[in-house]
């Protein structure tokens, strides 16, 4: 069941990057918070099993509203297929921090290994955008990598949390969402949307920023986050292929051979891990 859910979150968020650049008129703390309030209204239901510790809050919310901003500056200030590879790093950095994050993982030779060829992937997909051939730094990679960080770090800490429960996440999405809208109103026009617009919103929301946030807590409160992360990485193939499809991008050989490093860095570590995972001491 953990492999199912954690496979079901993946093929959805596969479809995060595309939904995001579409709505590229829309502005970035208006989209989260939409977003966030839609996804979370889904776990009203099993309210009786939110988690009110505050310590939960906060690191919900918390990687909940910066990963999303971050993810989509990310899209709006560098081409939308690279920043979506160098930004999935995420699933390999998971595989890096665990033994640094959780107890009783261990940090090996195999862990630097998947960082340098995963890092050497993100590097790739970078150079690949210049036209000129030349190494271009764009503001959105410095999002990117930021949005990668902060996810990874969020799903090790759902895994530390484990006696937290999967409803939270409900949680932690309305309350992330009420506090992209305040902002919004704050900081940003609101511009007047087109039914189409509203569609695409609500997919966001009942999917990529919904449904698999509670299939992926699930999976990691109940699976070895190193095996999780592993399986994650045919997200950025996927997602980059629909960014493609949907006319966002287009791709070269170097930019496939980068989502190819991104892709497989953390397979090495299938090799080291053991068949029983270490039982993990909870906060």
């Amino acid at each position: 069941m953990t492999i199912i859910c954690a496979l079901a979150a993946i093929l959805i968020w596969s479809s995060l990057a595309s939904l995001s650049v579409s709505l590229a008129g829309v502005p970035p703390l208006m989209l989260i918070g939409c977003s966030l309030l839609i996804g979370g209204m889904l776990s009203v239901p099993w309210k009786r099993h939110w988690n009110l510790n505050w310590k939960t809050i906060s690191v919900g919310c918390s990687g909940m509203l910066l990963y999303h901003l971050l993810f989509i500056l990310a899209l709006r200030n560098a081409p939308p297929v690279n920043a979506n590879i160098v930004h999935y790093s995420w699933p390999m950095l998971i595989v890096l921090l665990s033994p640094i994050v959780l107890k009783k993982f261990r940090l090996e030779a195999v862990h630097w290994i998947c960082a340098l060829i995963g890092f050497g992937g993100a590097g790739l997909a970078i150079a690949s955008a210049s036209t000129t051939g030349l190494f271009q730094w764009e503001s959105g990679y410095f999002f990117a990598f930021a949005a990668a960080l902060v996810w990874s770090t969020y799903s090790l800490m759902l895994k530390r949390m484990a006696n937290s429960s999967t409803a939270d996440v409900g949680l932690a999405c309305l309350l992330s969402g009420g506090i992209a809208i305040g902002l919004h109103f704050l900081f940003e026009p609101t511009p007047t949307l087109q039914p189409m617009q509203f569609l695409q919103i609500a997919l966001l929301g009942l999917g990529s920023m919904g449904v698999a946030f509670y299939l992926w807590a699930y999976a990691l409160k109940s699976g070895d986050p190193r095996v999780i992360g592993v399986m994650a990485n045919a997200t950025p193939l996927i997602s980059s292929a629909l960014l493609v499809a949907n006319g966002y991008g287009s791709f070269s050989w170097p930019l496939v051979f980068s989502a190819v490093l991104v892709s497989t860095a953390s397979l090495f570590v299938v090799l080291r891990i053991p068949s029983k995972s270490p039982q993990l001491q909870e906060d």
